[in-house]
């Protein structure tokens, strides 16, 4: 084996891995010259952005739009930001000098001097700067006007991630809201030329203390008794959406907030008292949009400390992160960040009003120097020796960062482990595993159960994997009574868990492939016995629901989970063999359910839906499958024979088996995968089993040792 990261590309792939937070990169440059060269590269910046797509949410610039900006950081030490690094000038002397803050977009602060008759685009990451002078003919006469503004990165090319946005085209849009109407110009800077004036009545005005919201091409604005002003980038159009007709908006302006929703549709939210309502901009069945009442409200006291809900006599909304979908709502305990998918609840330790979010990646545009890897990494510019340059890998906490980053393949930890005996502490560390099953989310797919033995259904393990990462089928083989008597049907795969029936015994058996355990439990009691008359089928689920980063796949012994028993009348002409291979049911995109149909040779797709009556039913989905402009094959292939033996409903993954093998077809992208390489239709159903391979971290309990040399 090589030395421990003296390979330049696993080196690379290691440290692209590691989290975006403000204080990693500046930290690992200070291990040695080697890695400092490879982390200011400017393609691996690139490729650093790229992997991560979301930059961290750094702080929140405080006040009201047009005042001072204080900037207040979030992140704990080290990653906390010293608000001196991004707090934007004071209000000068003279009155001129005073600039109009209205807000960040991709990382770019967009400021207005109406006295100075400009407009600035500054990235407060390095302080450059686009300046633009006002429009002749938008405010001759009109002195006494609110100015507002907000952008839109236009940058197309591909791989291209925001929030490195300086040097990337944007377009400029600057609002002039004075009497009883509102002016709006656009401004693109690959041409650097104003666009024409275009206006709309309204007797309401801009709310001043709610910042824009971009949602597609389009900026919104709130205004104050509750409508929308909406400004289209591309058509250069101005309009003005009424609010929902049942929202009660109160004089309160911190009580409402424009939202991106999930389906990045615009989205409005109403505060009253400790309860949120949504409502979604959607098309009804006339074709015509609207403000649709979503269904579920966010009820904030199941959310707050219990032990404080009694002093709780007020929230307020007093801001909102469009990109993370999270609201800031300030409260008479503190103030709190609520993440509005995942409906997690975070306190922080600030006090005051009126935040408007600032999100960059640190690494956008460059590098921190040397003199700044202190200042970022302990929140203390005076602190500039905090890092020992001169012993590379012996901050624990940055060692343990690596490798964390480490990809989830099964060959990875046990490699790592055989580095030294700190390594494999670290890799085997109960919460180190827990914290690598948490980074990486989603595990890797090491094979599919497939068939069965012959004596009797039990299925075989069929791995997928290439050495050194391939899963001996035997290491997977389900340990069960092979007693001529026990007749045994498997029911599938979740969360890591595999479920069986013994329909000779009327018991049921949880089984972890990757431990061994397993859990029986008997049918309960009133459960039909004849399986000439009944059909059984179970399914498993685990159960947790504590908010603790638990990752499904490390869910038999930590974690309850519920166990469903269904019991079904056969009918006279039962087969259970009826359209096996032509349906299946799938998780839609939004977790809705959706029905798949093989009408050979192409593939339909169905999802459960309210109509505008209300009334749930399925509607057929416009786009049609075709498997034989996907499916990649020098030789003839019978597409009208082609099956769909499995469905693995964590990555939306149906499996297709026509005549040269078994394909995985991903149903968001449309990508698609050969497999198992085979010379004839496959009949047996698989079912897909990926999970974090952690156990023991020896290559000995996985590998067969020459597979696993080199």
């Amino acid at each position: 084996m090589p030395p421990p990261l003296d390979d330049e590309d696993i080196l690379r792939e290691i440290l692209i891995r590691l989290r975006p937070q403000p204080s990693l990169l500046p930290r690992a440059s200070a291990v040695c010259r080697r890695w400092r060269i490879l982390l200011s590269n400017p393609m691996f910046l690139h490729r650093f952005r790229r992997h991560h797509e979301k930059p961290p949410l750094l702080g929140f610039f405080q006040g009201i739009i047009g005042s001072t900006r204080l900037f207040l950081p979030i992140l704990d030490p080290p990653d906390c930001i010293p608000a001196a690094r991004f707090s934007l000038p004071e209000i000068g002397i003279p009155y001129c000098e005073q600039w109009d803050f209205q807000g960040c977009w991709h990382g770019l602060a967009v400021l207005i001097n109406q006295f100075r008759r400009q407009v600035v685009v500054v990235d407060r990451l390095t302080d450059r700067r686009h300046c633009m002078d006002l429009p002749l003919g938008l405010d001759n006469d009109k002195k006494l006007c609110g100015w507002y503004g907000g952008m839109l990165c236009t940058d197309r090319e591909d791989g291209h991630v925001h929030g490195d946005c300086f040097s990337s085209p944007f377009k400029l849009a600057l609002i002039c809201n004075w009497d009883t109407h509102i002016f709006a110009c656009l401004y693109e800077s690959a041409s650097r030329v104003w666009g024409d004036v275009v206006y709309v009545a309204s007797i309401e005005s801009i709310n001043y203390s709610r910042p824009s919201v971009v949602v597609g091409n389009a900026l919104y604005w709130l205004l104050d008794r509750g409508d929308v002003l909406a400004f289209d980038f591309e058509r250069q159009s101005l309009r003005v959406i009424e609010k929902p007709a049942d929202a009660h908006i109160t004089s309160d302006q911190y009580t409402f907030q424009l939202l991106r929703t999930r389906e990045s549709g615009l989205g409005f939210a109403v505060l009253s008292k400790l309860t949120i309502k949504k409502w979604e901009r959607k098309l009804n069945c006339d074709g015509v949009i609207e403000w649709v009442l979503l269904q579920k409200n966010i009820q904030l006291e199941q959310l707050f400390p219990r032990k404080r809900l009694r002093d709780i006599t007020w929230v307020l909304i007093m801001g909102y992160d469009e990109d993370t979908n999270v609201i800031v709502l300030s409260t008479v305990i503190g103030v709190f960040m609520l993440n509005l998918d995942t409906m997690q609840l975070k306190p922080e330790k600030r006090d005051g009003l009126g935040f408007v979010d600032y999100q960059v990646a640190m690494s956008a545009g460059r590098l921190p120097g040397n003199g700044e890897i202190a200042v970022l990494a302990n929140g203390d510019a005076d602190r500039k020796d905090s890092i020992d340059l001169s012993a590379p890998l012996d901050d624990e906490n940055l060692l343990r960062e690596i490798l964390l980053c480490l990809p989830p393949q099964p060959s990875a930890l046990p490699r790592a482990s055989l580095i030294c005996t700190r390594w494999r502490c670290i890799v085997s560390n109960p919460q180190f595993l827990r914290r690598f099953r948490k980074h990486h989310r989603k595990p890797p797919l090491l094979g599919f159960f497939a068939g069965w033995d012959w004596e009797g259904k039990i299925p075989i393990f069929t791995p997928v994997l290439e050495s050194p990462d391939h899963i001996p089928a035997a290491r997977f083989s389900a340990p069960l009574s092979r007693e001529s008597s026990d007749q045994w049907d498997f029911q599938g795969l979740r969360h890591g868990l595999a479920v069986f029936i013994n329909r000779s015994r009327l018991e049921l058996v949880v089984w972890e492939p990757l431990t061994g355990q397993q859990h029986h439990l008997s049918f309960p009691t009133g459960i039909p016995a004849n399986e000439t008359i009944y059909a059984w089928y179970a399914a498993v689920l685990c159960a947790d629901d504590a908010d603790d980063g638990h990752v499904h796949g490390d869910c038999f012994s930590s974690r309850p989970f519920k166990l469903s028993l269904a019991v079904f009348d056969k009918p006279a002409d039962f087969r259970r063999a009826i359209n096996h291979w032509f349906l299946r049911l799938f998780r839609t995109e939004d977790s809705g359910l959706g029905l798949a149909y093989l009408a050979r040779p192409i593939i339909k797709l169905w999802k459960r839906e309210s109509n505008c009556d209300g009334v749930v039913g399925w509607v057929l989905v416009q786009k049609t499958i075709q498997p034989e402009e996907l499916i990649p094959s020098a030789t003839c292939i019978d597409y009208t024979r082609i099956v769909m033996v499995g469905y693995d409903e964590d990555t939306n993954q149906i499996v297709l088996s026509p005549s040269i093998g078994n394909f995985m077809l991903q149903l968001d992208s449309m990508q698609i995968s050969h497999i198992i390489k085979r010379d004839k239709i496959c009949y047996q159903s698989l079912y897909p089993y990926a999970n974090f391979y952690t156990i023991g971290n020896s290559p000995v309990c996985i590998f067969d040792k020459q597979k696993y040399s080199g």
